[in-house]
C-alpha cells in the first residue's frame, strides 16, 4: 500500500505551467480544510512577521491572525463566544463538574481564540524523541516559540496566562521567577510535573509577545527579533520559495526542514520519519514551503519542494475552472470552498500508510486487527465496496456555517460515480457493525434516522453523513447534512453521470 499521494492528482483548480512540479494529494486535503478556517479572516500575514523566526528552525507556521482592529472584548470571533462561555462558567464553578482534561481542553480553546485574533508564528527550533520498549517513542525534548504580533495591546493575552496560572499551578509545584533577557524583564516557570526541559517563558518585546518552551527557546526568538538578519527573511532559498509561491502576505504559511528531522534521532525513528514522507509522497525533500491564500471564495495554494537539489514548484489550488460542477453545486451562503482532485482509493491507501508508518509495531498490530474484524462482521471491504464507488473531484466548504464559527465545521461532497444503492448498502452494513460495538457505550453512540442520514451522538449530535443517487455528503451535524442534500439538486450532478 506504498502510495505517492502527491504523484496521483490531475489539477483541477489551475492549469498546470510548463516546468512545474505536480500538484500533490496529501497537499491538497490539508490545504483545502484549512483554508476554509481563514474563510472570515483572510487578511494578510504582515511581512514584518516573518523576520522574527530564526533562519535555522526545524519548522514554522505563520498566520495572518483575525482583524487585528478588532474591539478586544469583541466575542464574534472564530471560538470568541467559546472563550466566553468558558470564563463564565469558570466564574460560576460550573467546570468543576468536568473532569481535569476537559477542563484543559476548554482552556486551551479559549486561550487559541485569544492567539488567533492576531498576526502570529509557532516556531519549532527542536524536538527529540526517545525509544520505548515495544518499539514507539516517546517525546524527550522539545524547543519552541509561539510569537505574537499584538503591537503593544497584550491585555487579553497576559489576563489567559494569568488565568492559567491560577487554575493549574500551585506553589508547591511550581517556580515562577523573572529574568532580564537583553533588556526586557521575561517571566519564567518550571513546575516539578513536567519534564525537567519543560521550562516556558514569556514575555514582551516591543510589537511581539513571546511564549517559549525549552531551556534557550525564548532566547532565540528575542536575538532574532533585536536581530533580524538573523531571519528566515534573510534566507536565500526561502525569500526566493516564498516569491515563487506567491507567499508574501499570505493568510497562512508553513516551512519545514525535513532534513533537520532526521538529526539526533536513533536508527528506528528515523526508518519510521522515511516510510511517512513515503507514504505522503515527500520522500527525498530537504525543505518544503506551503502557501495559502484567498481569491474571492476560492482556495489559491502553492508549494515549494527542495527535492533532489532541485526546486519543484507545484499550484495546488488556484480559482474555479469554468464548469467543474455545473455553477451551482456550491452554495451562494459558502464563504470559503475548495475542490480538490485527488482519486478517493489512493487517498484511504496514502492516509493509512502514512498512520500506521508513525505508529509502533503493537500500535500498528492493533488497528489492522480492529479494521479487518470491522469489516469482516459487516461483510464489507471499505476500499472495494464503499470507496471505488467515489468519484472526483471533492469539494469542500463553509455551508452551512457553524453557529459559533468552529474551525473543521465543513462540509465534504463526493460524487458517486459507482452503484449508489449498492454504495447506500454496503455503508450502512458498516455502519450498523459499528453502531453494535458502540452498543455498550454510553457517551458515544452511532445514530442511524429514517432518511438514512447517520450521525454521531457524544451528547451533542454530529458529525453527519447520507448517500444520495449521486454525493456522499458529509458535515458538522445531521442539520447541516440535511440542508446540503436539499441544496444539490440532480442538475448539480448531471455532469457525474
Amino acid at each position: 500500500m506504498a502510495t505517492h499521494l502527491h504523484d496521483n492528482c490531475k489539477t483541477v483548480l489551475g492549469r498546470r505551467r510548463p516546468g512545474h512540479g505536480r500538484p500533490r494529494a496529501w497537499t491538497r486535503l490539508v490545504v483545502g480544510t484549512l483554508v476554509l478556517a481563514l474563510a472570515d479572516r483572510a487578511y494578510a500575514t504582515p511581512p514584518e512577521l516573518l523576520k522574527t523566526v530564526p533562519s535555522d528552525v526545524v519548522a514554522a507556521y505563520f498566520a495572518s491572525g483575525a482583524d487585528s482592529a478588532r474591539d478586544p472584548g469583541e466575542i464574534g470571533h472564530t471560538l470568541g463566544l467559546v472563550t466566553f462561555l468558558a470564563d463564565q462558567a469558570h466564574r460560576v464553578g460550573l467546570l468543576s463538574r468536568f473532569d481535569a482534561g476537559t477542563r484543559v481542553w476548554l482552556d486551551t480553546l479559549a486561550a487559541a481564540s485569544v492567539v488567533l485574533a492576531y498576526p502570529h508564528t509557532v516556531v519549532l527550533f527542536e524536538i527529540r524523541a526517545a525509544a520505548r520498549p515495544d518499539g514507539g517513542h516517546r517525546l524527550a525534548r522539545l524547543h519552541a516559540a509561539l510569537i505574537v504580533r499584538t503591537g503593544g495591546t497584550n491585555e487579553e493575552l497576559a489576563g489567559r496566562i494569568q488565568h492559567l496560572l491560577n487554575t493549574y499551578t500551585n506553589s508547591d509545584q511550581t517556580l515562577l521567577s523573572t529574568r532580564s533577557v537583553q533588556g526586557p524583564v521575561a517571566f519564567v516557570l518550571q513546575d516539578r510535573r513536567l519534564p525537567s526541559w519543560a521550562t516556558i517563558t514569556w514575555g514582551q518585546l516591543d510589537d511581539y509577545y513571546v511564549i517559549a518552551v525549552g531551556d534557550g527557546a525564548y532566547d532565540r526568538a528575542v536575538e532574532t527579533i533585536a536581530d533580524r538578519t538573523k531571519s528566515l527573511a534573510a534566507d536565500p532559498w526561502f525569500t526566493k520559495a516564498l516569491t515563487q509561491a506567491n507567499g508574501v502576505g499570505a493568510p497562512l504559511a508553513w516551512y519545514v526542514r525535513f532534513d533537520k528531522l532526521y538529526r539526533d534521532v536513533d536508527a528506528s525513528l528515523a526508518e519510521k520519519i522515511s516510510r511517512v514522507m513515503s507514504a505522503i509522497g515527500l520522500a527525498g525533500t530537504q525543505r518544503a514551503l506551503w502557501t495559502v491564500g484567498r481569491n474571492d471564495r476560492a482556495v489559491e495554494a502553492k508549494a515549494i519542494l527542495r527535492r533532489n537539489s532541485a526546486d519543484e514548484v507545484a499550484t495546488i489550488a488556484q480559482d474555479l475552472l469554468p464548469g467543474t460542477f455545473g455553477g451551482s453545486a456550491i452554495p451562494e451562503g459558502a464563504g470559503g470552498y475548495a475542490i480538490i482532485d485527488c482519486n478517493p482509493r489512493r487517498v484511504l491507501r496514502g492516509l493509512c500508510d502514512a498512520y500506521l508508518a508513525a505508529k509502533s509495531p503493537h500500535a500498528q498490530q492493533g488497528a489492522r486487527s480492529f479494521w479487518r474484524g470491522l469489516q469482516a462482521e459487516a461483510d464489507v471491504s471499505i476500499e472495494q465496496d464503499i470507496v471505488a464507488h467515489l468519484g472526483q473531484p471533492l469539494l469542500i466548504h463553509d455551508y452551512p456555517r457553524h453557529a459559533l464559527s468552529l474551525p473543521l465545521a465543513w462540509t465534504i461532497a463526493v460524487p458517486v460515480t459507482g452503484d449508489a444503492r449498492a454504495l447506500r448498502r454496503q455503508l450502512d452494513r458498516l455502519l450498523e457493525a459499528g453502531r453494535r460495538r458502540l452498543a455498550g457505550n454510553s457517551v458515544l453512540q452511532l445514530r442511524h434516522d429514517a432518511d438514512g442520514v447517520w450521525y454521531i451522538q457524544y451528547g451533542l449530535t454530529g458529525p453527519g453523513l447520507v448517500v444520495t443517487d449521486k454525493w456522499l455528503v458529509a458535515s458538522f451535524s445531521p442539520y447541516a447534512v440535511r440542508e446540503n442534500v436539499a441544496h444539490l439538486s440532480p442538475e448539480s450532478g448531471r455532469q457525474f453521470e
